[in-house]
């Protein structure tokens, strides 16, 4: 029954969940703002589709993995409101 109760019976420590600075990427005169700071910051730009599960599977486990600590500036473009 070892396997049942970790599948069903959850965890009993609560999971503490990550949020990332996140920074919503607009309009096309943002990249030019990136480039600039690309060349003393690194720059991420993370594309997302909300209605593709890959894409949410992907973001989840970056969002997971991430360290904190990092010094990079995260960029968001999801691509269903273009």
């Amino acid at each position: 029954m070892g396997i049942f109760n970790k599948l069903f019976s959850g965890s009993s420590e609560p999971k503490e969940e990550k949020v990332l600075p996140w920074l919503p990427l607009n309009t096309i005169d943002q990249l030019d703002t990136i480039l600039d700071k690309s060349k003393t910051k690194t720059q991420l730009i993370f594309k997302h589709s909300t209605r593709c599960g890959i894409s949410r599977m992907v973001m989840s486990q970056f969002v997971s993995e991430y360290d904190l600590e990092m010094d990079v500036d995260l960029y968001y473009l999801d691509l269903l409101s273009f």
